[in-house]
């Protein structure tokens, strides 16, 4: 009995080592078998979500809208609410502690004054007590450097053609005439708006028709002497806002006909006139000129050639004038004209003439005149 136990004990000492490795790789094989054919089946876990109490969340909600340093969400969406508010009311609320407190908005900023440029007033009353420093730096300022009402100095010079017409009922005012003449202009602004202007103009190479019977000409010398105090105004600040001058002037235009003519008289006509010119910019490197001038009350006078001659008493004489033309502003100090002008001077006499027409052969009495002018001219000017 103890042999065969001795005998089984050494036996399973034996095998006992190569039967442990064997049965771990079947249980394995076998666990693999199971999970082959779906018997078991692994399931992820699910995390649970632990939800705080309301009372929890809201105190939560309550610390977050305390809290500057909050989300950018919440930022973002604080800052809509906000922005929403403010402009659907004058006034925006804040929740604290479950108080609705109200605070008001703060107040929107004044509407910005528009900029005016200094009154003609204001710069008068500148010019007659000294210069303004506040008016110099306004216009340094406001308005663009290339703007011609920064030039103090203007000159210009306008060489033109000039057809006349002079009809009376009297055959020693009745002529037709066409010549060249050169006008030459100054201005000098005192301030922007307020300044002196002065011209004078005179003809190259004149003649009338002298004795009818001979055809003979006269040489005649048309000048013109003008002195006047210049305002404007502008309708804005900018270079192509539209300007209004306005000038009260003085004038002095000869007829000047050769001493030996029998034919004509010399004329002369002066006195006060007022004018006016508009100039519209279509841009700021051309504008529209229109203009007028006016003399109601002009002095008229006749004198002695080569033989004498009046047609009466003057008693009225007024002189009309109209404009058209345009500006090419190639800069401040560059400006090129051009355009035509028309004046017509009506002199009209009493009494009776002085001697007899040698046309009609009788004397007349009550002579009138209307001189009509057409000058068609290209200029230029120069401002500093």
């Amino acid at each position: 009995m103890n042999m065969q136990m001795c005998f089984w004990g050494l036996l399973i000492a034996l095998f006992l080592p190569l039967t442990v490795p064997l049965i771990a790789s079947g249980q394995t094989d076998f666990t693999r078998q199971l999970m082959s054919v779906e018997h078991y089946e692994v399931r992820e876990t699910k995390k649970v979500k632990i939800r705080k109490p309301a009372a929890a969340a809201v105190a939560a909600a309550e610390t977050t809208a305390a809290d500057p340093k909050t989300s950018p969400e919440v930022q973002a969406s604080s800052k809509v609410s906000t922005a929403t508010t403010h402009s659907a009311t004058p006034t925006s609320a804040v929740i604290q502690n479950d108080v609705k407190i109200e605070i008001p908005a703060a107040p929107a900023a004044p509407a910005a004054e528009p900029v005016v440029e200094p009154s003609l007033g204001e710069q008068a009353h500148s010019l007659l007590n000294g210069p303004d420093d506040k008016i110099t730096e306004f216009y340094r300022e406001r308005v663009h450097p290339e703007d011609i009402r920064n030039n103090k100095v203007e000159i210009q010079i306008r060489p033109g053609f000039v057809y006349t017409d002079s009809r009376s009922s009297y055959s020693y005012r009745t002529y037709q005439s066409a010549f060249d003449v050169v006008d030459v202009r100054s201005n000098v602004w005192f301030v922007p708006l307020i300044g002196l202007t002065g011209a004078m103009r005179f003809s190259l190479g004149g003649s009338i028709r002298g004795d009818s019977t001979t055809g003979s000409m006269d040489m005649v010398k048309d000048e013109q002497m003008e002195l006047g105090l210049k305002f404007r105004h502008f309708f804005g600040l900018s270079r192509k806002s539209t300007a209004l001058e306005f000038s009260v002037f003085y004038m002095d235009h000869s007829f000047n006909v050769s001493k030996d003519s029998i034919s004509h008289p010399r004329t002369r006509s002066s006195g006060f006139g007022l004018s006016a010119q508009v100039q519209v910019p279509s841009s700021a490197e051309h504008a529209w000129i229109f203009g007028g001038k006016f003399a109601p009350r002009l002095q008229h006078q006749e004198s002695a050639t080569g033989i004498s001659v009046e047609s009466g008493s003057s008693a009225e004489n007024i002189l009309l004038g109209l404009e058209l033309g345009g500006e090419w502003r190639l800069s401040r100090q560059n400006q090129f004209l051009y355009g035509v002008e028309m004046t017509s001077e009506r002199n009209l006499f009493s009494g009776t003439a002085s001697k007899v027409d040698p046309q009609s052969g009788a004397t007349p009495s009550n002579v009138t005149v209307t001189d009509t002018r057409f000058n068609f001219f290209l200029g230029y000017r120069w401002g500093h």
